[in-house]
């Protein structure tokens, strides 16, 4: 199949560029960003080179090999169904590797894959990549052992480079890269190729009917208002991107939120409750178009009915709000209505590009039977719509016709009422997924889709939960030569240019449905404008940024970061000799789902990734810390699994610790506004719960940071002036021996009131509890006794003068293990110990 993915003129010519030099190339999208990645593939798929491929997904990477069947040696995926040792051997061997970051970082770490001898590493939509990420990690490991091996990578998200500060700049110094490869659709050579090989296209722009336009004019009108309030409320957001063009986008609701999540937390609930409102209204703004007019009249409808809109949404009595509820009400019933013996039977609106669907297929079928003399080979048909849901709807019109669909969703949701009815639709919808899905567990991927089979015509969704890949697979697949385009899609658009510019000789000819003067051509033009601005202001970044050449790993090169390494000082004859050595921390494995670990390592840490039974982390020989997020901690204090953390910690480190670790960008107290009243604390109480936690560890310390960023920090300041801890001694502390000693060998209710008892601590409380049976004959002992048990006089002076001083503790204890006689008293030993 890779042969069908040669090159065009343009591809070869950014191809030839990146290769020569390692860079971010950003290639508009749908304009075949994908076949530059396979050529690059195909180019390293050799048992002499050892490359890396990360941030991929499974879909992708089946994709990609497939797409280069016959190549050898093909691509390999590694996953944990290898083992440490297999993928040791597995690197050895060559070629190119799609590995998860988790994975690769562990090894880098370990030292089991060979970083001098790896060609290079290629990164997969670069526009994810943060400084805090395992990617990021995985180029600073690999640049620290490797100054020669190539770094490449690759996005089509123009507008993701666009965000915030400086952020392509970031991206690239986390990369490790200084060239910044552009590939817009308008730029010269991409113009020149599409130009020799233009898409026969046919244009139709479907008018809306007067309720469309109605409902359309009060929903912007709508989100006009909530904007305007928006901005009132908060008068820091940036109004050239707050407007009613950016809001009919689902990029506005990131927009929101880069601005706002910093101050989520302080935001008044009106002012969160406009920002909700204005996603409900432009999901109604898209159903208008998308869907038929019963969904739309539904969803309108259950917002009408909905208590919480009528509480806190301004918007609903304006008079806008009024012009939509009454509008979508009348697409359903209408002005006339044909009265029957049984019910009144309504003439439901029709969706207008249904009926111009239907004529264009009739035209298209007439073109292949006028024209099947003179070319006998079948003919496919692609039609693509937004979503899984339209494509049901667009079969079952075509099969059925409109008004059948229109009556039958009218009837289940508006007048379905008794269990037969119900029952019958039951059964018809079970009938019409039979159609939907004809052969879905055939090997074609289109099969699934496949509506007619002569001339066979496909419907296919563009958006939903669905193989990313599916499109440029069916265009592959089945080389259609009509393509009808329901739902318009900047992306689809390109990948129909890209097809057919790299099938020159094949017909094509492309109908294009939009409802005119609509938000669904707005938004199409809005989307195409969004994405030339941010390659106008990624070629002015690229002429501008300065990105050092020869650019290490050093963290001296970074000024938010001060010097790394101790320095231990022995006297010598006199003299100082100062010695330094690199700060380490031996980290546990599932630590490096979280980005703390490569933080550290950017701080100038050597991380230790080992298996750990106690802690997350360990700073020094005495300093060993376990990490919660505010769920597991939650989590964690009700299960009990927090209370056997800490006792494991208390009984091997000196400086055991509790980070509570939460997102500075989210609102978080352990209390509201008001204060707890006593009667409202209960044992299932969060705050309640930490509480009795520090008080029964009173050793145990509880820090607070608000992000992995300054955990980081906090870790190097904690660890000044500790010797660095041992991976072996670390490992060899398990939890195991700790459990079985708590829950089977020792009482753990004895336990806790013995701790409470002066003279008596962590250290000598088990020889206690192995010599004494319980509290009857602990009272019983003399001084003399106690100092021979516990063996520090000073101790058990101690605790015998509370036992026995003036009689009041000894008549306490004593009474409190005088049980009934059909009790048994409590032993220190646990009841599977053996006498």
């Amino acid at each position: 199949m890779y042969d069908n993915m040669s090159l065009m003129e343009y591809e070869n010519q950014i191809f030839l560029e990146a290769l020569e030099e390692d860079g971010l190339l950003i290639v508009a999208r749908g304009l075949g960003m994908e076949r530059i990645f396979i050529n690059f593939l195909k180019l390293y798929c050799d048992p002499g080179k050892l490359v890396i491929v990360l941030n991929t997904h499974p879909e992708i990477e089946e994709y990609f090999i497939e797409m280069l069947a016959g190549t050898n040696p093909l691509p390999r995926v590694i996953t944990t169904e290898y083992s440490a040792n297999d993928r040791q051997m597995l690197y050895m061997e060559g070629g190119v590797f799609f590995i998860t970051s988790r994975i690769f970082v562990v090894d880098l770490l370990t030292n089991r894959v060979p970083t001098d001898l790896i060609s290079g590493i290629i990164v997969y939509k670069a526009h994810k990549i943060i400084e805090c990420c395992q990617e990021a990690f995985i180029l600073r490991l690999f640049r620290q052992k490797n100054k020669n091996g190539f770094i490449k990578a690759f996005s089509d998200r123009a507008q993701n480079f666009t965000v915030g500060f400086c952020h392509v700049e970031r991206v690239m110094k986390s990369l490790f890269i200084d060239r910044l490869f552009l590939l817009p659709r308008y730029h010269a050579a991409v113009v020149s190729c599409m130009d020799a090989h233009k898409v026969d296209t046919v244009e139709l722009l479907v008018p809306m009917t007067s309720h469309m336009v109605a409902c359309q004019t009060a929903l912007l009108d709508l989100i006009a208002a909530c904007i305007k309030e928006l901005k009132i409320c908060n008068t820091s957001l940036d109004t050239d991107e707050i407007t009613v063009e950016y809001a009919i986008t689902r990029s506005f609701d990131k927009i929101v939120h880069l601005h706002l999540d910093p101050i989520w937390h302080q935001l008044s609930t009106k002012s969160k409750q406009l920002i909700s409102d204005i996603k409900a209204l432009r999901t109604l703004l898209e159903n208008l178009t998308q869907y038929d007019c019963v969904s739309f009249f539904n969803h309108v409808n259950s917002i009408k009915s909905n208590e919480k809109f009528h509480k806190n949404s301004g918007w609903l009595f304006l008079g806008a709000a009024d012009s939509l509820f009454v509008n979508a009400k009348l697409r359903v019933y209408g002005e006339s209505k044909t009265k029957t013996s049984e019910s009144a039977v309504y003439t439901i609106e029709e969706c207008p590009k249904w009926q111009v669907l239907k004529d264009v297929l009739k035209e298209i079928q007439d073109d292949i039977e006028s024209d099947k003399e003179l070319s006998p080979t079948p003919t496919d048909i692609l039609v693509v719509t937004e979503d899984e849901r339209s494509c049901n709807y667009i079969s079952e019109y075509l099969n059925d016709g409109g008004q059948h669909l229109l009556q039958r969703l009218f009837h289940k949701t508006i007048t379905l009422k008794n269990e037969n009815l119900r029952a019958q639709e039951e059964q018809q919808q079970h009938k019409r997924s039979k159609i939907d899905n004809t052969d879905a567990s055939g090997d074609d991927t289109f099969d699934k889709y496949c509506l007619l089979e002569y001339p066979r015509m496909v419907l296919v969704p563009l958006h939903g939960k669905r193989d990313s890949t599916l499109i440029v697979k069916l265009l592959e697949q089945m080389q259609p030569n009509y393509v009808v385009m329901y739902s318009m899609d900047i992306t689809f658009v390109r990948q129909l240019e890209v097809y057919r510019a790299s099938h020159a000789g094949q017909f094509l000819r492309v109908f294009v449905l939009m409802y005119d003067s609509s938000i669904e051509e707005q938004r199409y033009l809005t989307s195409l404008r969004h994405e030339k601005e941010a390659f106008e202001y990624l070629i002015k970044a690229k002429a501008n940024m300065v990105i050092p050449k020869d650019r290490d790993d050093q963290t001296s090169n970074d000024p938010g970061l001060h010097d790394i390494t101790t320095t231990n000082n022995t006297r010598k004859g006199g003299l100082i000799v100062s010695k330094s050595t690199t700060p380490r921390v031996i980290v546990d494995m599932r630590e490096f789902r979280s980005e703390l670990p490569s933080l550290l390592h950017r701080r100038g840490i050597d991380i230790e990734p080992v298996t750990l039974d106690v802690g997350d982390y360990i700073l020094s020989p005495d300093t060993c810390v376990e990490r919660k997020s505010l769920n597991d901690l939650i989590g964690s204090l009700s299960s009990g699994r927090l209370y056997n953390q800490a006792t494991s910690m208390c009984r091997h480190y000196k400086r055991p610790i509790l980070l509570i670790e939460f997102d500075a960008n989210k609102p978080f107290s352990l209390q509201g506004k008001y204060a707890i009243e006593m009667g409202e604390i209960n044992t299932q109480d969060t705050t309640a719960q930490l509480a009795l936690l520090t008080k029964h560890f009173p050793r145990l310390r509880i820090l607070w940071c608000p992000s992995p960023y300054a955990t980081a920090e906090l870790f190097q300041e904690l660890k000044e002036g500790y010797a660095e801890p041992n991976a072996a001694q670390a490992m060899a502390i398990t939890d195991e021996q700790d459990s079985s000693l708590i829950d089977e060998k020792y009482n753990i209710v004895s336990k806790t009131v013995l701790l409470k008892m002066p003279g008596i601590n962590s250290k000598n409380v088990f020889i206690i509890m192995n010599k004494i049976c319980n509290m009857g004959d602990l009272v019983k002992l003399g001084h003399l006794e106690l100092t021979n048990i516990i063996g520090n006089e000073n101790q058990a002076k101690i605790l015998h003068e509370f036992i026995h001083k003036d009689g009041k503790h000894t008549n306490m204890i004593a009474s409190s293990i005088n049980k009934p006689q059909n009790t048994k008293r409590p032993n220190f030993a646990g009841v599977k110990r053996k006498k």
